[in-house]
């Protein structure tokens, strides 16, 4: 049985690594791909001072190509407002958000606002609703600045649903 002293001396290690990521070079196109991951940023705030949510979906390509390769997307933004005219602005900012769940097929409760015009209440997503659709994605190379300079990664966004493909069990 190992002693204590031996346990909590493998925690206090001064030692440090670094593990080279390989990075698929998947040219710029249109392909299809299964939602494999999502995480989200709850009430983030914006520039301009709003609260939204963030949401990342990962894709894994299901091209036969690049096997297994995975993709992030660029982030879908679900901007928190209410029925509230003032705030015509920031549910403007939702029509990218309710086309992505137009895109994944899911459904929005509509209400009416008393004034003629409908409302689409937009739920939030969750990892249940969205890990294992089939998809078909826009990948190309996202650039942008950091701290340290310029970066550019692979990056794809939703394009629609991919009706020919099933969907898939994720673990």
């Amino acid at each position: 049985m190992p002693e204590v002293d031996d346990i909590l001396s493998s925690f206090d290690s001064d030692e440090s690594y670094y593990e080279e990521v390989k990075e698929v070079n998947i040219p710029k196109g249109t392909y299809p791909a299964h939602i494999i991951d999502m995480s989200v940023k709850r009430d983030v705030k914006t520039k301009q001072g709003n609260i939204c949510d963030l949401y990342h979906l990962t894709y894994q390509l299901a091209d036969s190509e690049y096997p297994n390769a995975q993709v992030a997307d660029t982030g879908i933004f679900r901007f928190k407002t209410s029925l509230d005219p003032s705030n015509q602005r920031v549910r403007a900012g939702n029509f990218a958000y309710k086309q992505t769940l137009e895109k994944l097929g899911l459904e929005m409760e509509k209400v009416n606002n008393g004034s003629g015009s409908i409302i689409y209440k937009l739920p939030s997503l969750t990892k249940d609703m969205v890990v294992g659709l089939p998809v078909i994605i826009n990948v190309f190379k996202n650039e942008y600045h950091t701290r340290n300079g310029m970066r550019k990664e692979t990056a794809a966004r939703l394009l629609r649903a991919w009706d020919e493909g099933e969907k898939q069990d994720v673990e």
